[in-house]
């Protein structure tokens, strides 16, 4: 179990980050573009603000799983520093508890949040401006798995160092 988690682990937050760079890339080309078609050429497109929000968005959505997954967010260990290791194990896995329930909470509220606003609004594209809150879906389901893997991972470490 612990191989498969790594092989996932490496294999995801690769995919996720070149994939987030490729984003990454393409808005600072499409930003670009725009300066150059504005200021040379005299015309103007409106449509690169929607392009550029919905990709930092997804730049966003496909970077935090992977950052959890590979612990890659800023930890604090004043506490847990001082703490016994069993007593530090049972924090991780009630922190990792915690927030697997807020991020299922965040799934649900991104999957409410699609249904409200689905078919109300377009945007100068003419996509339905509820796709914005498939992000906080992604997320949100994203989180969830990562967070379970990271909680399996901890808790078969421990037992297998004990």
């Amino acid at each position: 179990m612990l191989h498969f988690i790594d092989v996932f682990r490496r294999v995801y937050c690769r995919v996720s980050y070149i994939l987030s760079a490729a984003i990454i890339v393409f808005m600072t080309c499409l930003q670009f573009f725009q300066i150059f078609y504005r200021y040379i050429c005299g015309h103007v497109f409106i449509w690169s603000n929607d392009v550029i929000i919905f990709s930092i968005t997804t730049a966003v959505a496909v970077t935090i799983p992977p950052l959890w997954l590979e612990h890659g967010h800023v930890t604090m260990d004043l506490i847990t520093g001082k703490l016994s290791r069993r007593a530090d194990h049972l924090l991780s896995i009630a922190v990792e508890l915690i927030s697997f329930a807020m991020s299922a909470a965040m799934a649900y509220a991104g999957i409410v949040a699609v249904r409200m606003h689905i078919g109300y609004s377009t945007s100068l594209l003419g996509y339905d401006d509820s796709l914005h809150y498939l992000f906080v879906v992604y997320i949100g389901v994203m989180l969830c798995v990562t967070i379970l893997l990271s909680l399996i991972e901890r808790i078969l470490k421990y037992h297998k160092e004990a």
